[in-house]
């Protein structure tokens, strides 16, 4: 057998073999390793190539080698230290509890954070532009000009109805000087619904700001 002949062999087993392991539960589909042995198993049958060419497994070899070049490098961005802030932490673990803070901030960092005064946040019956999240100071929730609520610190305001895409129910106004963090209804959205690990902490979150809103 010519060594050619050899490194197709290796590859071929290899292949087999990354496949066992994945489908046995050894191996996991997202881990290095498994895109470690695709990668050579293809370097090897490329290899075999050389000899007898064959512009389809040619195609199907590089294939491989460029997307497990790309899960591994992957896999080493995301176990980069993340870079957040404290008011970015606190923020992710009072909307999206439990989830990664890297993917927190895909979210987070589509929003802005804002400090005013007496700021009207909702306006009742008109569509709601945004969702905040209240960090320093406390807002009133007013129904056909009644109070009926107040808003304290780490509490959302609108995420039902943004999610609903309804008009505002109610009008909630900053009592006083406030610092919040606003994301735009329709980013928050298109975030939520591209991303169901975020979707699901989102609404986790959300139970925990109804039991808080009842307590």
């Amino acid at each position: 057998m010519e060594i050619t002949q050899i490194f197709g062999v290796s590859g071929a087993i290899i292949y087999l073999v990354s496949y066992i392991l994945l489908q046995t539960g050894w191996i996991k589909g997202e881990g290095n390793l498994y895109a470690g042995l695709n990668m050579l198993a293809a370097v090897f049958v490329l290899i075999s190539l050389t000899t007898k060419f064959n512009i389809g497994s040619f195609l199907i070899q590089v294939s491989f080698i460029s997307l497990s070049l790309y899960a591994i490098l992957r896999s080493f961005l995301s176990r980069r230290p993340v870079q957040i802030s404290p008011a970015e932490q606190q923020l992710a673990d009072t909307i999206l509890p439990g989830l990664p803070y890297r993917r927190a901030l895909k979210l987070i960092r589509n929003g802005v954070w804002k400090t005013e005064e007496d700021a009207i946040l909702a306006s009742q019956g008109e569509p709601l532009n945004q969702v905040s999240v209240l960090i320093n100071g406390n807002a009133v929730v007013r129904k056909n000009g009644q109070r009926i609520a107040e808003v304290k610190s780490g509490q959302i305001i609108g995420e039902i109805t943004c999610l609903e895409a309804k008009p505002a129910t109610a009008e909630v106004s900053l009592a006083g000087s406030a610092r919040y963090f606003a994301i735009p209804s329709n980013a928050l959205r298109d975030i939520l619904f591209k991303n169901q690990d975020i979707l699901s902490a989102f609404e986790l979150g959300q139970k925990k700001q109804m039991a808080l809103k009842l307590a």
